[in-house]
């Protein structure tokens, strides 16, 4: 086998090359720009990869006195003999996918397969993963039993946007004194898929196609899926919602060809309450072969030519109870059967519960009441805990991503057992990125705020994504909104990784115009996962989990 040789054209790679003895009267060599003085290759023979390398799984490499070249790799990645000097320094080290499981079939209830292991999507052919990211999109299609009809303008949209209101489209679902445009707001969910699109058409120009979109939840305004929970089977009405709020919003290859993997937020559980259908959304996975939520909690790795990425997606919907601290506010507790001081009840007449149960029971997958709510969702939680130290310790990925609503300054758990603080804990796990919605903008966090508006630190290397400025719920941008688009209130999130970064870049909505405007973009490097003693040392293993080796998922 010929061996990688890491030539000097190629960047980030510890590369030196001897200097050559010259003659005659040529010209003195420019000077080198000002930096620090590259490292000599080591002698002859077998030596110590650099780091560079072993970002690129080399385990072994060699010198022949100027360059370093890898002679073997980890895993089942193999050095690439077709590369040269000329090629791309990420293909040292390249693999091809293994034999990939079988999709879970339909669980017996929407809980079944909580903490899943998706099989791993095979992206071997290339070493650039392209995918989109949005939250928080699920416009108003109707309540209360009024759904979207073809051709038809529901008539609480026309109430509030007039004109603006297409037929047969959900619209904004508008907060009290929050609509700042009606004339662009009116189908601003619309308009934010259309600058996907054309993003969509772009990349696929450029020869690198999105692969799929990461969806961090709040799917259906303002109460989820119109359904009782406790079906376990995917009524007509959820197939009408996800018709006219998912696929004819975001039509063509946005949901086609592309798979939305996601999690829940807390308007899929009703918002206000706990027994609209989340579990309906979950169960659609196994109708709809492009919408991905096989449980609360889940995992899926996405294997490319030579790198992997591990997606973990997690359900922190205990933050909006009162033990989670969100509760406390009662237009974010889920643990209630409707806010009587502002008239939005769970449950309407039209649609019962299912036979032989109470109103205020999700049977068979709970909360059982009202009263079991808070501990239903704080034990989902602590199995979450545990599937996380178990799933993000093991990963073995070259980035590591958490996907969840709730942004990654929100804290969930209880300090002594549970607790995870995503600043703290991110970066001495080596998560290398949080993408989460909840809040109604968009932004970007690496090490500060990138752009305007909230200052958090996130200054230990992971990256924190705000990205729920879809479109289905009135923005609370502290700007609002701006009618050319120039504004940080409704976007989506467009990610390249590359085995050396993550390129995030922030779209706006484009404005009454549909224009393409970049608002901010980030690059994300990879955070050093710390060790198994480092990690106790630090007191962020409280269960002693690591040090027994009894993680139970």
């Amino acid at each position: 086998m010929r061996h990688w040789i890491v030539g000097a054209s190629l960047v980030g790679l510890t590369v030196v090359l001897n200097g050559c003895g010259g003659g005659g009267d040529s010209p003195a060599p420019t000077p080198p720009p000002p930096g620090p003085t590259p490292e000599a290759a080591p002698p002859a023979g077998p030596c110590e990869c650099p780091p560079s390398l072993k970002r690129g799984h080399c385990s072994a490499c060699h010198s022949d006195g100027s360059a370093i070249s890898c002679t073997k790799c980890t895993g089942s990645y193999k050095p690439n003999s077709d590369a040269t000097d000329r090629k791309d320094a990420d293909q040292v080290c390249i693999t091809k996918c293994g034999e990939i499981g079988p999709t879970p079939g339909k669980p017996a209830n929407a809980q079944g397969n909580n903490g899943v292991v998706w099989p791993t999507m095979c992206q071997d052919d290339t070493t650039h993963a392209v995918f989109f990211g949005i939250g928080d999109w699920g416009g108003m299609c109707g309540f209360n039993g009024f759904q979207c009809q073809k051709d038809v303008v529901n008539q609480d949209c026309y109430a509030k946007y007039g004109d603006s209101a297409l037929p047969g489209q959900p619209c904004l679902f508008a907060l009290e004194h929050r609509i700042h445009d009606k004339e662009l707001e009116g189908h601003i969910q619309q308009r934010v898929s259309a600058r996907m699109s054309a993003r969509n058409d772009d990349l696929k120009k450029a020869g690198t196609p999105p692969q799929f979109v990461i969806n961090v939840g709040d799917n259906f305004y303002p109460g989820g899926v119109d359904v009782h929970c406790g079906n376990n089977d995917v009524a007509e009405l959820t197939k009408n919602q996800f018709e006219h709020v998912w696929k004819q919003v975001y039509p063509g290859e946005l949901t086609e060809r592309m798979e939305w993997w996601g999690v829940l937020g807390n308007h899929d559980y009703g918002g206000e309450c706990y027994v609209k259908g989340w579990d309906q959304e979950i169960l659609y996975t196994y109708t709809e072969s492009k919408w991905l939520t096989p449980g609360q909690y889940w995992m899926r790795s996405v294997q490319y030519k030579n790198m992997k990425i591990d997606f973990f997606f997690v359900d922190g919907s205990w933050f909006d109870t009162k033990i989670g601290g969100g509760g406390k506010d009662p237009d974010h507790n889920i643990c209630q059967y409707g806010n009587k001081d502002t008239g939005l009840y769970c449950e309407q007449e039209y649609y019962p519960a299912p036979a032989g149960t109470d109103l205020q029971q999700c049977t068979p997958t709970g909360p059982v009441n009202g009263g079991d709510c808070e501990g239903w969702f704080e034990k989902l939680w602590h199995a979450q805990y545990l599937f996380l130290m178990d799933k993000v310790r093991n990963s073995d990925a070259d980035w590591q991503i958490v996907v969840t609503h709730y942004p990654g300054s929100s804290g969930l758990g209880h300090a002594g057992t549970d607790r995870i603080d995503w600043r703290e804990w991110g970066p001495a796990n080596g998560l290398d990125l949080i993408i989460s919605g909840h809040k109604h903008h968009q932004r970007i966090f690496n090490g500060h705020m990138v752009g305007e508006g909230d200052v958090e630190i996130w200054d230990k290397g992971t990256v924190s994504v705000v990205t729920g400025g879809g479109g289905g719920i009135t923005t609370d941008n502290e700007h609002g909104v701006d009618r050319d688009g120039n504004d940080d209130a409704y976007g989506f999130m467009e990610f390249h990784a590359t085995l050396e970064e993550i390129k995030i870049t922030a779209y706006s909505h484009g404005g009454l115009q549909g224009k393409k405007i970049v608002r901010n973009s980030t690059i994300v490097k990879p955070v050093t996962k710390k060790s198994d003693d480092e990690i106790i040392k630090a007191g962020l293993d409280p269960l002693n989990l690591l040090k027994r080796q009894e993680i139970t998922v």
